[in-house]
């Protein structure tokens, strides 16, 4: 067995889970990884004190939550002999993970990522490369499929602020790829 860690406790904000419904699944995965690299920083490996710190991280609300959903079942179905730990999938705190993930990922309104999306413009003080990043950010939330670069690279075209950029870009026609912005 692991042995438990004491570690300095350092912050990290509380995931609210009640606000905003149509955004939520997407501020869980972002929450999820700040608290990731959150544990990985402190060098906390054991599972089940990662689960107590995932939970007290992500405050009373979420705690309350956790509370009524239904368990997991095991990823990797355990050999003889073995409870599936040894591959890291089934120990609690990835279990914990994953009750969470299939509790929030269907709360991805995709209509409304696709909306704020295509409301997206380019900023006074954006430099394209800005821009273009916060569109690959904006579209891991609107399920585009294969089509996510070209989706980018159109949404580039149609509102970046410069319109001798935008002439240029249009002149390209079939070559232009989100590599060539």
């Amino acid at each position: 067995m692991a042995a438990i860690m004491n570690v300095e406790l350092g912050s990290l904000s509380t995931f609210d889970c009640n606000e905003e419904a149509s955004s939520v699944g997407p501020r869980w995965k972002r929450w999820k990884t700040a608290f990731e690299y959150f544990v990985m920083g402190r060098g906390i490996a054991n599972p089940g004190q990662k689960k107590a710190l995932l939970l007290h991280y992500a405050g009373m609300d979420l705690q309350d939550l956790f509370a009524t959903l239904p368990a997991a079942p095991p990823l990797v179905p355990s050999l003889p002999g073995t409870d599936g730990e040894e591959a890291g999938v089934n120990d609690e705190f990835q279990v914990a993970l994953r009750m969470l993930d299939t509790y929030f990922a269907p709360r991805v309104n995709v209509p409304f990522e696709r909306h704020v999306f295509r409301q997206m413009r380019q900023e006074y003080d954006d430099t394209v490369a800005q821009f273009v990043f916060k569109l690959k950010k904006q579209a891991l939330n609107c399920d585009f499929g294969n089509t996510s670069e070209e989706q980018i690279r159109d949404r580039v075209v149609d509102s970046c602020k410069s319109s001798h950029l935008k002439r240029k870009l249009l002149q390209r026609g079939a070559d232009l790829t989100l590599n060539v912005l």
